[in-house]
């Protein structure tokens, strides 16, 4: 998990020599879940929230429930039946005529 807050800030002068300033802080809330296939693959879930206004932060129950996606998901994904290895042509290989690699 991660918070981050980011302020930006703007100043304007104008011919009238005005000076404007404006300013904005954005809020971030980044979730991450890793796991590993059984055939070794990494397997990764990721979920954020944003928000401008601290009133419009997520509330626990919020981030609980985008956990418990992500965790669901990737729970999933760990126990999905490993598929037959692809047994095609690669880029690298000279005899499917793609030339992509000397």
């Amino acid at each position: 998990m991660t918070f981050s807050a980011l302020a930006q800030n703007s100043y304007h002068i104008t011919s009238e020599n005005t000076q404007l300033q404006f300013g904005q802080i954005r809020y971030r809330l980044e979730l991450f879940i890793q796991g590993k296939a059984p055939d070794g693959m990494d397997l990764n879930r990721y979920y954020n929230f944003d928000w401008v206004k601290p009133s419009d932060a997520p509330d626990d129950k919020a981030v609980y429930a985008a956990e418990a996606t992500m965790r669901k998901e990737l729970e999933g994904l760990v126990a999905a039946p490993n598929k037959r290895a692809f047994r095609g042509p690669s880029a690298s290989d000279r005899s499917c005529g793609c030339g992509l690699l000397p």
